[in-house]
C-alpha cells in the first residue's frame, strides 16, 4: 500500500530516506571517534554464528549473518572488545506518551540490549554497549559515558 509522503511519514518511515541517513550519520560520527582513541575499530562487523545456545530475550538477533553497529579494542581496557549498537527514537511517538523520557531512554536500552544479546565473543574479554538516542538529540545514560 502506498503513503503520501509527508514530513511525518519521512520522519518515520524505516524504508529508507532520513531514518537510515540519520542512523548512519550517528554510527559513522561513533565510528570516527573511535578511531582516534581506539584499535580495530570496525563499522557493522558480522558476529559470530550461534552453535546451538539459548538467548534470555526474545528480540535476540540470532541471524547467521547477524551485525552489530560497531567494535572496537582497548576502550574500556586493554584487550577488552567493545561492541556498541545505535538505536535512535521518536519520544513523541504514541508508545512513549504516557512514560517519561528517562524511563524511553531506559525502554529502550533494554530493548536494545535484548537484541544485541547474541553468541559474540561475550567473555571477560568482551562487552555490549547499546547507544539510544532521541530524534531531537537527547542522549541515553549509557550514551553520555561514551559522548
Amino acid at each position: 500500500m502506498w503513503k503520501s509522503n509527508n514530513v511525518d511519514h519521512t520522519m518515520t518511515c524505516k524504508k529508507g530516506g532520513f531514518v537510515c541517513i540519520r542512523h548512519d550519520e550517528v554510527r559513522d560520527l561513533t565510528a570516527s571517534m573511535f578511531r582516534e582513541v581506539c584499535r580495530d575499530v570496525s563499522t557493522e562487523p558480522t558476529l559470530l554464528p550461534l552453535n546451538g545456545e539459548h538467548m534470555q530475550y526474545m528480540t535476540a538477533n540470532t541471524a547467521n549473518e547477524a551485525r552489530c553497529g560497531r567494535k572496537c579494542s582497548c576502550f574500556w581496557s586493554r584487550g577488552q572488545r567493545a561492541f556498541m549498537d545505535i538505536r535512535i527514537f521518536d519520544p513523541m511517538a504514541a508508545c512513549y506518551q504516557r512514560i517519561s523520557l528517562e524511563a524511553a531512554h531506559q525502554k529502550n536500552e533494554r530493548d536494545k540490549s535484548g537484541v544485541m544479546e547474541i553468541g559474540f565473543e561475550m567473555s571477560t574479554t568482551a562487552a555490549s554497549h547499546p547507544l539510544v538516542f532521541t530524534t531531537s538529540g537527547w542522549m541515553g545514560p549509557k550514551a553520555k559515558c561514551f559522548y
